[in-house]
């Protein structure tokens, strides 16, 4: 919303007036209205940043009657996308991850309950507009991208060599079907903006491709002046065929990127979409966010502005309105601001997206069974989790059946918390109090909510037959850190740091056969790159001119920088052009690269 004070942006009539000079005392300047408005409230969802509600406001009580609005329109389009662990391991846990299976003990889970996991599930009352599930930022580039990552092309991951997914599995999505235009949006004039009780848009699809639809990937294109035909678009650059009428994708940038709305249901509840028979995407929206649902039963085309199916070949696809204001669609509840979110907000999509890496899990599992191992065995070993949500430490007590693990949460918000609950309530792991010598019948996995800095030896649950507090023996982490989510680099460093304290003052034993480290040491690799002009445009300092040049489409995608340090399979131009240096440290924090 615009500020209630003059200046900014407000200019009156000019009526009588020379340009720039304003000589009536009685004119208020908090009483004119502007001609042109001007906004940049837009985020990777279109709407996060509060546009619709903010241009409302502002031909309510800020703009005259045909002011110019920059943006003046926008449209988003949308298809539907499989892959299981690439588009719906972002919600989750998964119920189908979380159970035991092959002796495997943990459960990523709140309550006794199989299917109550961290993040999404079903279950109770639908938490969207039209759906439930939730909205992550991607790169679709790289998230469609056919070729086999290094880690497949080296005979590793669930494709099948070429980087197509098998049954819906791997690390690349699939598209079901061509792209729609599914919402618009008319910033002109007040009466074309959506009212705040939302919009709900029906469109019969045919899809090229059978599949489980995991997901619907979505994208925004922008409307600066009606007049002078200026469209910005988010489109990605390759893997989708643009639908006719929509506009080129502009150069490449890193803030505006794609979006994936996940459904948070479990895979055999997910719509299954055959090839050549006609689904209906649903789209909506609310002031703050965009939402989908996919319905495969039997549709008919309706008369418009009835509510039914729209269905169009054309430039622009014939869409039908229905305010969720005045009704439902198929049950769903009326469109509120705070729907559509995850439910737990202590689990972040990619932190999901981890969680469910099911290679990361079982290389964590056999590490840490070995550090078990040479720790003593479940009887002997103390186990110490310094990392955040116990994840390693759950592995320790409910796989490896270590009876003395702690779980260090140096969190301030609602981790903690969380991890108890997982660990005591969802693996049903004893939080009571060990013997002094440990020699109870009886185990404990203490939660502790402190600073490193203040724990000590005494509040592990393992001492002596004198009764002095023994250090603990197996050190285990992910490693994962909450405040350092996404910045695996200095999760590693913080460990490394964290662990070497904690060997200082005793908490941890100190000599190579006193204890043992999971993760063992780490690796710090480089790679030199060339990138194309796109990505030294969008990186560059601001105010230069650009520089006319073919465009180096080799180098612009976002999901190929991390590639071109992969080898000579890694794309761009600096694919083949490597100086890779390596550092080592080891977990001991004695130099001598023992671990």
């Amino acid at each position: 919303p615009f500020p209630r004070s003059g200046g900014g942006g407000a200019v009156d009539d000019g009526e009588g007036e020379g340009e720039g000079e304003n000589n009536d005392d009685d004119d208020d300047a908090t009483t004119r209205k502007a001609d042109v408005c001007t906004s940049e409230l837009l985020e990777t969802s279109l709407l996060g940043e509060g546009v619709v509600p903010s241009m409302r406001d502002a031909w309510a009580r800020h703009l005259k009657d045909g002011a110019r609005v920059v943006p003046c329109g926008a449209r988003v389009y949308a298809v539907p996308v499989e892959g299981r662990e690439a588009v719906h391991g972002y919600r989750g846990p998964h119920a189908w991850r979380s159970a035991p299976s092959e002796g495997q003990g943990t459960k990523l889970r709140v309550s006794g309950d199989d299917r109550d996991v961290l993040l999404g599930g079903v279950g109770g009352e639908r938490g969207g507009m039209v759906g439930e599930g939730v909205r992550v930022p991607v790169h679709a580039e790289a998230l469609l991208d056919p070729r086999p990552s290094p880690l497949e092309a080296r005979g590793g991951g669930d494709g099948d060599g070429d980087g197509e997914a098998k049954d819906g599995a791997g690390a690349r999505a699939k598209p079901l079907a061509d792209p729609a235009l599914v919402l618009s949006f008319d910033f002109a004039s007040p009466s074309s903006v959506p009212p705040p009780s939302g919009r709900t848009f029906r469109h019969k699809i045919k899809p090229h491709t059978s599949g489980t639809a995991h997901g619907v990937l979505f994208w925004w294109e922008l409307d600066l002046h009606r007049d002078g035909g200026l469209t910005y678009s988010t489109a990605p650059r390759r893997g989708i065929r643009l639908p006719e009428g929509a506009a080129e994708p502009s150069p490449w940038q890193d803030h505006w990127l794609q979006c994936l709305y996940v459904f948070a249901a479990e895979e055999d509840e997910l719509p299954r979409i055959t090839e050549g028979e006609e689904f209906v995407l649903v789209a909506s929206h609310d002031d703050c966010s965009v939402a989908f649902d996919i319905r495969t039963e039997k549709v008919t085309t309706t008369k418009e502005g009835d509510g039914g199916v729209g269905e169009s070949k054309t430039k622009r696809p014939r869409t039908e309105e229905r305010s969720s204001s005045s009704s439902s669609v198929d049950g769903a509840a009326p469109s509120d601001p705070r729907l559509g979110a995850p439910r737990n907000s202590h689990v972040s999509p990619e932190r999901a997206l981890q969680l469910n890496d099911a290679r990361r899990t079982s290389l964590l599992r056999e590490a840490v069974r070995a550090a078990v191992r040479l720790g003593g065995g479940p009887d002997r070993a103390s186990v110490l989790d310094p990392s955040d949500f116990s994840l390693c430490a759950l592995l320790a007590a409910a796989d490896c059946g270590v009876r003395r693990v702690t779980s260090l949460e140096s969190s301030s918000g609602g981790l903690p918390h969380l991890s108890a609950a997982v660990a005591q309530w969802g693996n049903a792991l004893p939080p009571g109090e060990e013997d002094p010598g440990g020699g109870g019948d009886g185990g404990v996995f203490r939660v502790l909510n402190c600073r490193p800095e203040v724990l000590s030896a005494s509040h592990l649950p393992t001492s002596d037959m004198d009764g002095h507090p023994r250090p603990a023996n197996v050190t285990v982490a992910e490693p994962y850190y909450e405040v350092l989510e996404g910045w695996h680099l200095q999760e590693a460093l913080n460990y490394f740091h964290l662990l070497r304290a904690l060997k200082r003052r005793g908490v941890v034993g100190a000599g190579d056969d006193e204890a043992f480290s999971v993760p063992r040491r780490a690796r710090v690799m480089g790679c030199a790159v060339e990138l194309g002009a796109d990505f030294a445009r969008a990186y560059g300092r601001i105010g230069e001119e650009e520089e006319d040049g073919e465009d180096d489409d080799a180098g612009t995608r976002g999901g190929e920088r991390g590639r071109a340090g992969g080898g000579d399979e890694g794309g761009g131009e600096g694919g083949n052009k490597r100086n890779e240096t390596r550092g080592e440290e080891d977990a001991d924090g004695d130099g001598d690269g023992d671990g």
